[in-house]
């Protein structure tokens, strides 16, 4: 059986809007639908504005909406002008107020939310509990209108909840919380909670009385409403200022830690190198550089910070200052390692680097390698592809932690590869890794190509793996010793 109110709310035909008794309900009722209207209005214009910031986590305007829309509808409702013109059947216009109800019982928890989502201070007087409760009410208040056929039937101890409520309210109001907003908000709060407590405490010995201070009521809440929509106005413009600093202050980070990677690759007629860098965000810890100890040797060093965003990119700016200093013993990679873990360690703040080091030296013919913590090395002779490993601890962790290098013969037409983890661990939509064996074919593949276009196609496959999310920080070396 279809419920009366569901019923009303089906009825078509209204009566005329023109007529004398309309406009009779329109003088009365006209401060309250065109309050009602605007804040309806305003309430579901925020909604939209909020809607259409995805990127943006300011909750305070979604629930401000909320919570508008819902006083604005409530006022509505309760005007005699809006029964009279949407139901006909004037036995059936009554019933309306099972909507204005509902939104009246609703308000509170509302209230508090957006309450607590402005003023986040007072989450920690009332708890998440608390909301439960008085969603909880609100419902059994809605479900016992609608069984006793009663609107309004929890009337006493709904305006007994909004008494205690904005007790509460008043005593944990922040004094600075709205900054230059604080005392216009303390002064319309104030104004409505007189008026509500007026309101509520006199319906406990004359309901029909309470309908004096309806009026008074309803302007105050604007006014307070309108100092609350203010503040969170002007919240979302700071953020807004806030974001646009930090993405100057990246920006400057990114241009830093540009600089102090090599600008120009160095190369000698026996050795050619490639580079790619891709940060996961405007900044990265991913790190490279070089040590140039005489003609025809040369150090190359790939690092790897823990983390990424800033914190690892302040790190890779103190690799750059460790590898620095190890001018003095650039063709011994193990002594590079440990002198690097010496200046590093004590000031990682819990981080670590992996990090590896190849020395060339085209005029004897040899190279040296030694890794921390890092992906081994590929060297590339022909079909053949050979992963030398030879790591020890991580930098950063322990000051006298012990590093071994190993050496072998150099030959004409080897090809190198240095990476960082981000190129091996790429995963795609399954979270299948990208993977040694297919860095592996990517090699065997680009025999023919130059350092260059050798790099260019590791980041091209490892992009068409892993799609457009890159999940981590991204770097390569291609070295081709002619």
């Amino acid at each position: 059986m279809t419920h009366p109110l569901l019923a009303a709310l089906l009825v078509n035909n209204a009566p005329d809007l023109f007529s004398g008794e309309v406009r009779a309900h329109l003088r009365e009722d006209a401060l309250d639908l065109v309050l009602g209207a605007i804040l309806a209005a305003s309430g579901i214009l925020s909604l939209i504005v909020h809607g259409l910031r995805k990127k943006s986590d300011e909750r305070g305007l979604f629930w401000f909406g909320v919570f508008t829309a819902a006083y604005g509808f409530r006022l509505i409702f309760s005007t005699e002008v809006f029964r009279f013109t949407a139901t006909a059947d004037p036995a059936q216009r009554p019933l309306w107020r099972y909507l204005q109800w509902a939104c009246t019982y609703s308000l509170i928890p509302l209230g508090y939310l957006f309450l607590t989502e402005v003023f986040p201070q007072w989450a920690k007087i009332l708890s998440r509990r608390v909301v439960r409760l008085l969603a909880a009410f609100a419902g059994a208040a809605v479900l016992s209108d609608l069984i006793s056929h009663r609107p309004g039937s929890l009337h006493l101890l709904n305006n007994a909840i909004v008494v205690v409520g904005f007790v509460v309210v008043l005593r944990a109001m922040p004094r600075r919380a709205a900054g230059h907003f604080s005392l216009s908000l303390r002064v319309a709060g104030l104004a409505y909670m007189a008026t509500v407590l007026v309101e509520n405490v006199w319906s406990f010995y004359a309901a029909s009385f309470s309908d004096l201070f309806q009026i008074t009521e309803a302007l105050s809440f604007t006014c307070f409403l309108a100092v609350l929509g203010a503040v969170v106005v002007s919240r979302i413009f700071e953020r807004e200022e806030q974001l646009i600093e930090v993405h100057k202050e990246l920006e400057i980070a990114r241009r830093i830690q540009t600089a102090i990677l090599p600008r120009t690759l160095p190369s000698s007629p026996s050795i050619t190198m490639a580079a790619r860098y891709l940060a996961m965000t405007a900044v990265a810890g991913d790190f490279y550089d070089f040590l140039l100890p005489g003609e025809n040797r040369i150090g190359i060093l790939i690092a790897d910070v823990s983390g990424h965003g800033v914190p690892a990119a302040l790190i890779a700016s103190m690799v750059k200052v460790a590898i620095s200093a190890q001018l003095h013993c650039a063709d011994d990679p193990a002594q590079v390692l440990s002198g690097m873990n010496r200046v590093l360690c004590g000031k990682m703040q819990g981080q670590f680097v992996s990090a590896a080091y190849l020395y060339l030296d085209t005029e004897n013919w040899r190279l040296r390698y030694a890794a921390a913590g890092h992906p081994p090395l590929l060297r590339c002779e022909g079909d053949a592809i050979e992963s030398i490993t030879e790591n020890g601890m991580p930098l950063g962790l322990f000051a006298h932690a012990p590093y071994a290098a190993t050496e072998r013969k150099l030959t004409p037409g080897s090809r190198f590869l240095l990476y960082t983890d981000g190129l091996m661990e790429a995963a795609d939509a399954t979270d299948e890794f990208f993977g040694e064996d297919r860095i592996r074919d990517v090699l065997r593949q680009a025999q023919a190509l130059t350092a260059e276009q050798t790099a260019t196609m590791c980041v091209e496959r490892v992009t068409a793996w892993s799609g457009v999310s890159q999940q981590d920080d991204l770097t390569l070396l291609v070295v081709d010793v002619t």
